[in-house]
């Protein structure tokens, strides 16, 4: 987008396929991905609370090694978090380029960060160990997993330089 004004009306877009009624408040971006640009987005709903989500899309690379990188995310997010894996959960994918330029997904925002100064260590180590027990026991046929195989293969490819035997 060239101008903020371009980006506040884009968001309005995204954000009224949401909420017809809602009115966007802020946005801003978030700092550290490699794989996607992501943006906040902070509106006010139609029954007047506050909300937030994120708008992310794939990064080039990312967009160079899968043909539809919003709707993969989107559908392996649905079924993570539809078996109660802590993760945010997907609203929707466009791939149009009818809003933004490149194809998008909106998450559920989740407020906070990493905190490592925990004194109970066998706690935190308890519970991350549940919770990758609980991804580990996913069943990998189900379908918004079923582009995991090929997706392992396009990483390889295309950030290792190696290829899967």
């Amino acid at each position: 987008m060239k101008t903020d004004e371009e980006a506040r009306a884009a968001y309005r877009k995204i954000i009224t396929r949401l909420d017809p009624h809602a009115v966007v408040e802020r946005h801003w971006p978030l700092l550290g991905g490699s794989s996607a640009q992501m943006v906040a987005v902070a509106y006010r709903d139609s029954n007047g609370r506050s909300q937030t989500v994120i708008v992310r899309q794939p990064a080039s690379w990312v967009l160079e090694n899968n043909p539809h990188p919003a709707q993969f995310e989107h559908d392996v997010l649905a079924a993570v978090h539809g078996a109660g894996i802590l993760s945010p959960k997907p609203y929707f994918f466009d791939e149009s380029s009818e809003i933004l330029p490149t194809p998008f997904l909106v998450i559920e925002y989740l407020d906070g960060g990493p905190d490592f100064t925990t004194h109970d260590t066998t706690g935190f180590a308890r519970q991350l160990a549940q919770e990758v027990a609980r991804i580990n026991a996913l069943d990998p046929a189900q379908p918004g997993f079923r582009g995991l195989p090929q997706a392992a293969e396009r990483l390889d490819k295309s950030i290792l330089g190696n290829t899967i035997p």
